[in-house]
């Protein structure tokens, strides 16, 4: 109701810079319900390269963490001219960077509060209505921005809780980005599918892991590309099994540690 409050309407884009928080989550469902296009930007991105993204999907209102606005300095938005910022934690600025300088600023608080009492808009979107844009990594070239349907993105849960033998019991220790598919589909998705909890970090630490997994009683956990030989190659400790975990999803898995750190940590790995 507060998007469509500000002009919102179906096919819009919101263009999304923030980090792993609630805020991310409740913004994403309020972007789909009113059918407009959810665009999660990869927080590192700075200059020319959030500058492709900006001006590639001419976002109505962009979402952005106070610590992020930052990431703006030096874009040129060329044809983009955003009419709403929203600033999640933190005070928005007196004057925005001039890449955002169309917008109307304000802070997420009072965007939020604005939707209390307002009917949500009646919006029923199909399995191949798009939800979304999430933008390749640019390795080989500009950024692509890949179009996503709704159909898709519930089908990254089913898949994963199909996988794991998700159920409302579990604790879904998040670490990774949910800018990223892995995070925000196949684990927060998943989650949400079963009726599961989901415990959410700012970002991916092997010297906090299993500490974290161990205060929130994370029964289940994803760890991608080099993070679990990063976790394996931690000091030893007595607390190594004093975990809940019954599952770790990751890839790959090395003949050199995959087993030791099955061994080590007393959880199984699921490729």
């Amino acid at each position: 109701a507060a998007l469509t409050a500000r002009g919102v309407v179906e096919d819009d884009r919101v263009m999304m810079l923030v980090k792993n928080r609630a805020e991310f989550l409740i913004a994403m469902i309020g972007i789909m319900k009113c059918g407009a296009i959810f665009v999660p930007i990869n927080t590192e991105l700075r200059g020319t390269f959030l500058q492709h993204q900006l001006r590639n999907c001419e976002p109505h209102t962009v979402i952005c963490d106070a610590s992020l606005l930052n990431a703006f300095d030096n874009v040129d938005a060329g044809e983009a001219s955003p009419r709403h910022l929203i600033i999640v934690a933190g005070d928005p600025p007196s004057a925005p960077p001039p890449a955002l300088a169309s917008a109307k600023v304000e802070a997420w608080e009072a965007f939020e509060a604005s939707a209390a009492g307002q009917t949500p808009p009646a919006f029923a979107p199909t399995k191949d209505t798009i939800a979304g844009i999430m933008y390749t990594s640019g390795t080989t070239g500009p950024a692509k921005g890949v179009l996503l349907p709704h159909g898709h993105m519930y089908l990254f849960g089913v898949g994963s809780n199909g996988a794991t033998g998700l159920t409302a019991t579990d604790v879904y220790y998040v670490s990774m980005p949910i800018f990223h598919v892995n995070g925000l589909f196949i684990q927060v998705t998943a989650a949400h599918l079963a009726g599961a909890r989901v415990h959410l970090v700012e970002r991916f630490s092997p010297n906090r892991w299993l500490d974290e997994c161990i205060a929130c009683e994370a029964t289940i956990t994803n760890l991608l590309g080099v993070m679990p030989e990063f976790v394996f190659n931690t000091a030893p400790s007595p607390r190594d099994q004093d975990h809940k975990l019954r599952l770790i999803m990751a890839v790959p898995i090395s003949k050199e540690w995959g087993q030791a750190f099955e061994d080590r940590f007393g959880v199984r790995f699921l490729q």
